[in-house]
């Protein structure tokens, strides 16, 4: 509601957008329990992802995408769209040309070892190997 979200006030395209979602996440509260969680607002965004088992990045406008590499993380699925250069940042397993194609890889494969995910975000974003290699490429040492 535009209580939630002072700044939509200005927007009511979006907002009439976003109000239809909200109320179709809640007939299907109503029809599946508990199908869609609505959380709070919370400064402790790692225990967090520690409940959620799948995430999903539907947008091709983001910059990076950090949900996928949170959630994979935490070890939840990683799904994300295919937006040009998605594939330079994570595995192309965790990519997909469509919503559609998410939707059936959700539910016609089987669940995958989440450790793989938790092992790529380790090697591939994790605090200590960044800077590495970061100053491996600026010490003209880097192995790409």
């Amino acid at each position: 509601t535009v209580e939630d979200y002072p700044w939509m006030k200005d927007r009511p395209d979006e907002l009439a957008y976003y109000e239809e979602q909200f109320q179709r996440a809640k007939a299907l509260n109503e029809k599946y329990e508990d199908a869609v969680t609505f959380d709070p607002y919370g400064p402790d965004m790692a225990e967090w992802y520690t409940k959620v088992g799948v995430v999903l990045s539907t947008s091709d406008h983001e910059s990076f995408h950090l949900t996928i590499a949170d959630g994979a993380a935490s070890g939840a699925r990683p799904l994300c769209l295919s937006w040009p250069g998605a594939d330079l940042i994570y595995p192309r397993e965790w990519l997909y040309a469509s919503t559609e194609d998410m939707v059936n890889a959700l539910t016609s494969e089987p669940a995958p070892d989440t450790e793989n995910f938790r092992a790529y975000a380790e090697e591939k974003f994790d605090q200590l190997n960044v800077i590495d290699s970061l100053l491996s490429t600026i010490n003209g040492n880097a192995t790409r």
